[in-house]
């Protein structure tokens, strides 16, 4: 068997068993669609964040956590496995994200460098707790990096990468991608598919959900990032999300 299909062998994801939340807990958000029943809060956290409050992000009603375990290839997030045990001690669901480098740089084709990434996410998962979401990939820019591949180039590292985690017989489990809806929209086509199979988590910084519009080729978002100053307990500034509870 050669490596690719080995790596194709994806990791068993448990669909999410998680309950409504507390309608008091959407306060600080205006025009959330539906009951509050409809949604869920979690976080996303990484290295970055110094986490030594769990009892206040339990009282908060905060029920899934996702996690950073990688950047590239190479840099593998020092703090995952503890965070991720931390959060299931804490009766937490789970998932993981990779942010991705999208260009050229691992073996000097688009493809073999998603495949770098995707490998080295599948290995660094085996040592860590088994999530209870899907996968997530990270699309965007930052001080120091951005991708300078063209639109068809970028989709196809994209595609390349995520085709890895894909199980067509359970789309329940298939990863989701998550970006800004301006940032998507300038490195993808516009006649991209992506949206027809994997669930868009919108980062889009309001407390207004009519503003919270998804990137061309979805129809709506998936998971919501609204917030990176959230305040729970000691906690420090952290990354605040809605999740849908049916999609």
């Amino acid at each position: 068997m050669d490596v690719v299909t080995r790596l194709r062998t994806t990791l068993p994801v448990s669909p999410p068993a998680l309950t409504a939340t507390q309608p008091d807990h959407f306060d600080d958000l205006r025009n959330v669609p539906g009951s509050p029943a409809n949604f869920i809060r979690g976080l996303d956290i990484s290295h970055h964040n110094d986490i030594t409050d769990w009892t206040a992000i339990k009282k908060a009603n905060v029920q899934f956590v996702y996690i950073k375990i990688s950047e590239g290839v190479g840099t593998p997030d020092e703090k995952a496995k503890a965070n991720a045990l931390a959060a299931k001690e804490n009766g937490l669901q789970i998932g993981y994200y990779h942010f991705g480098r999208p260009d050229k740089k691992n073996d000097n084709t688009i493809e073999l460098d998603a495949t770098a990434e995707a490998a080295e996410v599948k290995i660094l998962l085996t040592d860590l707790p088994v999530a209870d979401l899907p996968l997530m990939l990270d699309l965007e820019d930052t001080a120091s990096f951005d991708s300078s591949l063209a639109p068809k180039e970028y989709l196809t590292w994209v595609e390349t990468f995520l085709s890895f985690f894909f199980d067509p017989v359970n789309p329940s489990t298939n990863p989701l991608i998550y970006g800004r809806k301006e940032y998507l929209e300038r490195k993808l086509p516009p006649t991209h598919t992506l949206g027809t199979r994997y669930k868009l988590w919108l980062s889009r910084y309001t407390d207004d959900q009519n503003k919270a519009v998804p990137a061309k080729g979805w129809n709506k978002w998936h998971i919501w990032q609204f917030s990176e100053k959230g305040v729970l307990g000691t906690n420090g500034n952290l990354d605040l999300n809605l999740k849908r509870v049916t999609d």
